[in-house]
């Protein structure tokens, strides 16, 4: 009951955009592709076409939600008698902070039948987050650097929200289906610190250090920057709401191939914004290669000229980074998944989804066997599991029916137990979606 409450929860949430956080799956399509037959065969399981087929389907506003963290968890640093954090266990556990955040809240789908031919118009809002802290910055806040005479600052942070609006078209021959969507992109918040480092060298005289800066960190919507002092993080009234800037526009594609060398079998792929999108709208491009060395401050001169000293702002005199407005462009988190499925009889079959997706940094890679049986014609229950490095079992279950020819939806959720408990478990995922179908072809 706490799951389903938890589940209606964000889905009003979501439904609000305040807590939407960019796409790591695309609900309609990728359910469509591996989950819609509409090939002409005898089997059960794939459906030979309904004898009144409908020409209109209208996919209704929907969600969905992503929580990766194959690492340190929240749960491992949170201590449930002080209701604190302890970063002393973190830095035992000698294992990085990664939380990434993926999520999407969409208006809507149309899509149009004309005999071989399906055309579609969808819109989503997309945002994807990404924090990444190595372990031994919790070193060097529990321990100092009582024991470091190197220190690597190299945190990692990502925020990007946008909405994209997709016109497609999908034909389909006797055993060869082929889709392209053509995208329109509007960015309405980005922050990203690429691999920003600063490497700090200190020397056995500990007030003597040096900093060795290679940064570049790129916003728009973001943070506002004057001095090393002062940086106000924000984001732009449009970022988490449904209506968009139309200041960043960017573009894309999208596209998708589904073939059936057999009645019962049944291999697809299909690959998520490749693209750009130009940033131009309260940009802030922070900047700075250099080396600074501290050398500490000679206090017997304040005495004889009653000068005041700042160690302070000695310090951030050293630490400052050259900024500037400029426009720049960056490429959209594309995601590639190929599948295959096979039909053992008119009740159950046997699939596997490969998936890769950019987090903005590096690539990731999950592998998903799933089981689906089908009890009636038009429902069937899939039993699953996402296997990632370092978190090999995350149990998926997916729901899909339709009633009547006419209503239909589908749920599906990735650690369903611990969807209430997010902080206990390296991935989460919860999706719904559902359509109308009208209109019947003549």
């Amino acid at each position: 009951m706490n799951s389903l409450k938890t589940l209606l929860l964000l889905s009003i949430l979501a439904s609000y955009c305040s807590t939407a956080v960019g796409q790591f799956m695309s609900s309609y399509h990728e359910s469509q592709l591996i989950h819609e037959q509409r090939f002409v065969t005898e089997s059960r399981f794939y459906q030979p076409r309904s004898k009144s087929p409908k020409r209109v389907t209208y996919v209704l506003p929907n969600f969905s939600l992503t929580m990766i963290s194959p690492q340190l968890t929240y749960g491992d640093v949170y201590v449930e008698e002080t209701k604190t954090l302890d970063l002393t266990i973190a830095t035992e556990s000698e294992k990085d902070y990664d939380l990434q955040l993926n999520g999407k809240v969409s208006y809507g789908c149309i899509s149009y039948n004309l005999n071989r031919l399906r055309f579609s118009l969808f819109h989503e809002l997309n945002i994807d987050t990404r924090l990444h802290v190595p372990h031994h910055l919790f070193k060097l806040a529990t321990e100092g650097n009582s024991n470091l005479l190197n220190v690597e600052i190299n945190p990692q942070a990502l925020f990007q929200s946008t909405h994209k609006w997709s016109l497609g078209a999908e034909y389909q021959l006797d055993r060869i289906q082929v889709g392209v969507q053509a995208n329109v992109y509007t960015g309405s918040a980005y922050l990203n610190t690429h691999s920003s480092t600063m490497n700090i060298d200190f020397e056995e005289n500990f007030f003597e250090f040096g900093f060795d800066k290679d940064i570049l960190v790129e916003s728009s919507g973001a943070i506002n920057y004057s001095k090393i002092d002062s940086v106000d993080f924000f984001l732009d009234e449009n970022a988490l709401t449904a209506a968009g800037s139309f200041n960043n526009l960017g573009f894309g594609i999208s596209a998708q191939l589904s073939f059936q060398p057999m009645d019962n079998l049944r291999i697809f792929g299909r690959v998520e914004d490749l693209g750009y999108i130009k940033w131009t709208n309260k940009t802030q491009v922070l900047e700075e290669q250099s080396y600074e060395e501290f050398g500490g401050i000679d206090i017997r001169k304040s005495y004889v000229s009653g000068e005041t000293y700042s160690v302070e702002d000695t310090l951030y005199s050293k630490l400052e980074i050259d900024s500037n407005n400029k426009s720049f462009s960056s490429a959209l988190l594309s995601s590639f998944l190929v599948g295959m499925n096979y039909d053992l009889n008119d009740f159950l079959s046997l699939g596997v989804l490969l998936r890769a997706k950019n987090n903005g940094v590096n690539q990731l890679y999950f592998a998903e066997p799933y089981l689906s049986y089908r009890p009636f014609e038009n429902t069937s229950i899939s039993v699953g599991n996402f296997m990632q490095q370092g978190a090999p079992l995350n149990p998926k279950i997916a729901l899909r029916t339709e009633l009547n020819e006419t209503f239909g939806m589908h749920l599906t959720m990735v650690n369903p137990w611990r969807i209430g408990k997010y902080y206990d478990t390296s991935m989460m995922h919860a999706s719904l979606g559902m359509y109308y179908k009208f209109l019947r072809q003549n």
